[in-house]
């Protein structure tokens, strides 16, 4: 994470990535969904400052490529989390690597920042090779804990665009040629969305306490049983081979 310290100086504080609220449980869920192998190449769209690039490439030995938006966050991945990594530039709409050029794709919830979120997803089908995996997880916002006034305060305060549930993402995915496998929501609780919503307001503050909300958070999840809705939405889809 940057922490801009005046309107010139951005300090880079990894111990914040390591300690995100929501970004571990996400990589949990979505490692998992991806199944990575050594040797395969993996893209992970909007990788902001590469630490969670670099724990894949590290724990799969897999060659892994980072794009941000942001020339910051890029130029923080290159100084700090470039071993086994590549970082570049790029919008999501308008990948530049060839057609059929990766093995899997990760985003962690991204997709609802861009500007286009059809143009990225045909972008993310048209570089993974036939067969190949995306995981993806996304701001959904759902579920009974959920206030309309937190969605909009949200949406404003983090430059979202969308939100989504599985149905409306599934058939962005399929639109775009990618078919989906299976999906989860997580963060689905009301001690959860109450420690989500500290978190993002008391930035800072909800860094500090993570050691002991995260575990409750989990505690309290588990005890929710089945989820129709939750603060987040992971899924795994695969590109469709050509018949």
């Amino acid at each position: 994470m940057l922490l801009k310290i005046t309107p010139s100086t951005e300090v880079y504080l990894p111990v914040a990535d390591r300690l995100s609220f929501n970004k571990s449980l996400e990589l949990r869920v979505l490692r998992r969904y991806l199944e990575i192998r050594r040797g395969e190449r993996v893209l992970d769209v909007a990788c902001g400052t590469g630490y969670w690039t670099q724990k894949l490439a590290a724990a799969h030995g897999c060659t892994a490529v980072g794009i941000d938006l942001s020339e910051d966050d890029i130029a923080a991945a290159q100084r700090h989390h470039g071993m086994h990594c590549t970082y570049l530039v790029s919008p999501a709409e308008a990948l530049p690597f060839p057609t059929e050029s990766f093995d899997k794709v990760i985003s962690v919830c991204a997709l609802e920042h861009f500007t286009s979120d059809t143009a990225a997803l045909s972008e993310i089908a048209r570089v993974i090779k036939p067969g190949g995996i995306l995981g993806i997880s996304v701001d959904s916002m759902s579920g009974p804990f959920v206030t309309e006034s937190y969605r909009k305060w949200h949406a404003r305060e983090h430059s979202v665009r969308n939100y989504y549930d599985h149905d409306s993402l599934r058939r962005k995915l399929q639109a775009a040629g990618l078919q989906p496998l299976e999906h989860q929501y997580l963060l689905t609780s009301r001690f959860t969305s109450w420690a989500f919503r500290l978190n993002r307001r008391h930035r800072m503050l909800g860094i500090l306490l993570i050691p002991f909300l995260y575990p409750l958070s989990r505690f309290c999840d588990g005890l929710n049983g089945k989820h129709d809705g939750g603060l987040i939405l992971a899924l795994k889809a695969k590109k469709l081979v050509p018949a």
